[in-house]
């Protein structure tokens, strides 16, 4: 076992192997004794990004292996210090009372040494040297726009007390923080440090943003708030088509050291969206991490990322004018909607009547043109996501269900508008639902419906249903002209054919060919991925992932990764199904990764989509 090899591991780790092959060796491997890798990494640059991704992911291990080079005799100085530095960097992340709990196992001696060492501002050590702050960025300066500082007692800070912070923010990086910026978040109002941070990060743009100069951007990340966060989120997004790629990585650092759900929401939006692969590919990496160390998938996080954008508050919902009130809804789609006193559903918010209040009326148009972009912003992410959960089989607890969907006044929408089923620990069906207008459960019948505690929920897909629950399901949906955000009853329904199922290879569309504009982006819109350019910048492939298992088609005729011609043809070859993980199928079997499929074993809902996109495209 693993057990018996941690010691042969322990020893190799302080060897003079090359410390990249040290670092991916103990990558997956918890364990105090490969701190001194980890640190000697942490230091320096080449691998530092190695480093912080084995803490991050072993934290509890990270910690407890500094403070044992810590007390350990015979531990070099570098090593004493860039433990101290690893200590550092998981307290600017808010891990303090871990740290202290940690040392407490020890003696109290180390948790006061520990603490002291983590309050210590290395500002006022014999010899530090004090960082220039450029002069557009003192509140001194003739054209500063830095507002000033209020204590939490209302007292407003002094300019020495500004400069001082800027200081301390300048000696920052990512990885870390001086404590005095933790602790100023404690003495100084939150509204005025996170103004004091936007105007910073704001000025350091306006002056060129000079690399030297990023912990401007720094303070929005400790100090920020959601409008803050935003605004970063939308830059970063766009920088790398400014060739500011290397301020876009930084920026992405700024919204994970920042850790709120708005700020995790934009990396998440970067990681699905972004149009560069470099920084979508960063996002993604910094997402997975965060889900891993909170023990969730990442779509897992997404779920609980999805902002309520005010409307959990009931005069979120209202538009006031006055003397008329309108209400927002969500329709299927995600989209607001809006409704009279008399619940008549309305095209747009009318134009303000004279007995109307005018600057209340003003405010309700700008509350709900605001609405409808930050809606945007998350509704197609959400729709794919939930679809991907039913494609994938992908189980809620109860907990999970009820706040992220049922009392989730955005989601919400989306899933009172599809059927739900409720499974045991063993995966077998506790009943099928939906949820009411009145947040309340409904089944097939309409009748009322309790979700039993400790099931499972999942989103159903039609392949489960029968033709007698799939008539009634659609019925009950059409009597209350409830329509649905994506297919899901009136999804088609392919099975494996039965002289099929000791096949590894899907011929039914063998031969069939299509332009190739119509196949590449008519696979691309439905979720289907291009193949990496190959020699020529041309590609033969597309393949969609779901739960484990990798579709791929290929066809002849190679497409160039520019242009496509309308007149070009393709004819499809072949599709192949491939594991991407350990997968487990019905009776318990493991088939390893990276295993061609026999067609039997392909997942049915797979399965189906693939033979429902090819047949819609050929059709």
């Amino acid at each position: 076992g693993g057990e018996e090899v941690l010691p042969a591991l322990r020893a190799w780790v302080h060897t003079d192997v090359e410390l990249q092959r040290r670092l991916d060796a103990i990558a997956p491997i918890g364990d105090v004794g490969c701190i001194t890798p980890v640190v000697e990494a942490f230091v320096g640059k080449k691998n530092k990004a190695d480093a912080r991704a084995w803490i991050l992911r072993h934290r509890q291990h990270a910690i407890a292996g500094a403070l044992t080079l810590l007390v350990v005799d015979g531990t070099s100085i570098g090593l004493r210090d860039g433990a101290a530095r690893v200590l550092r960097f998981l307290d600017g992340l808010g891990a303090r009372d871990a740290i202290v709990a940690i040392a407490r196992r020890h003696d109290a001696e180390l948790v006061a040494r520990t603490e002291t060492l983590l309050d210590e501002d290395p500002l006022r050590l014999p010899g530090a040297k004090l960082p220039t702050i450029p002069a557009w960025a003192l509140p001194t300066g003739k054209s500063s726009t830095l507002p000033t500082l209020v204590g939490v007692d209302g007292s407003h800070r002094s300019n020495d007390d500004a400069v001082g912070l800027l200081q301390r923010l300048a000696v920052s990086n990512v990885d870390e923080l001086h404590p005095a910026l933790r602790a100023a978040t404690r003495t100084t109002t939150a509204a005025s440090l996170a103004a004091f941070a936007q105007a910073l990060f704001d000025a350091w743009l306006v002056n060129g943003a000079d690399p030297k100069h990023v912990w401007c951007m720094l303070g929005v990340g400790v100090f920020g708030d959601d409008a803050s966060v935003r605004t970063l989120g939308g830059l970063v997004k766009n920088w790398p088509g400014e060739s500011a790629a290397a301020r876009a990585q930084q920026g992405l650092d700024v919204l994970v050291i920042h850790g709120g759900d708005v700020a995790l929401l934009q990396v998440s939006l970067i990681a699905e969206k972004s149009k560069f692969s470099a920084l979508k590919r960063a996002a993604a990496e910094r997402i997975a991490a965060i889900a891993e160390r909170r023990g969730l998938t990442p779509d897992e996080l997404a779920d609980r990322l999805v902002p309520t954008f005010g409307l959990d508050d009931v005069d979120g919902c209202l538009l006031d004018f006055g003397p008329r009130r309108f209400t927002v809804t969500l329709d299927e789609r995600l989209a607001p909607r809006v409704r009279d006193e008399a619940g008549t559903l309305l095209k747009d918010l009318p134009k303000p009547a004279k007995s109307d209040d005018a600057a209340l009326a003003k405010a309700a148009k700008a509350r709900l043109s605001g609405l409808k972009k930050d809606v945007k912003s998350v509704a197609d992410l959400l729709l794919r996501r939930v679809e991907r959960a039913m494609l994938e089989s992908r189980a809620f607890s109860v907990d999970v269900f009820q706040s992220c969907f049922v009392h989730h006044p955005v989601s919400f929408h989306l899933a009172r508008r599809l059927v739900w089923e409720a499974r045991d620990a063993d995966d077998r069906s506790l009943g099928r639902f939906r949820i009411a207008e009145d947040r309340t459960l409904a089944d097939e019948h309409d009748n009322a419906w309790t979700l039993p505690p400790g099931a499972r929920v999942v989103v159903v897909h039609p392949l489960t249903l029968d033709e007698t629950s799939l008539s009634a399901w659609s019925g009950l949906f059409g009597d209350y002209e409830l329509l649905q955000p994506f297919p899901q009853l009136g999804r088609g329904v392919h099975r494996v054919a039965d002289d099929e199922r000791s096949q590894t290879t899907l011929t039914r569309f063998s031969g069939r060919t299509l332009n190739a504009p119509k196949l590449v982006f008519g696979l691309e819109a439905r979720g289907w991925r291009r193949e990496e350019a190959g020699d020529g910048g041309s590609f033969q492939s597309h393949d969609r992932r779901l739960g484990g298992v990798c579709a791929t088609v290929e066809y002849d005729g190679s497409v160039g990764m520019g242009f496509i011609e309308e007149s070009e043809l393709l004819t499809i070859d072949t599709v192949t199904f491939t594991t991407t993980r350990l997968l487990v199928v019905d009776g318990g079997r493991e088939i390893p990764n990276g295993t061609t499929l026999a067609l039997a074993d392909v997942p049915p809902a797979l399965f189906s989509e693939v033979i429902d996109n090819l047949k819609a495209l050929l059709s």
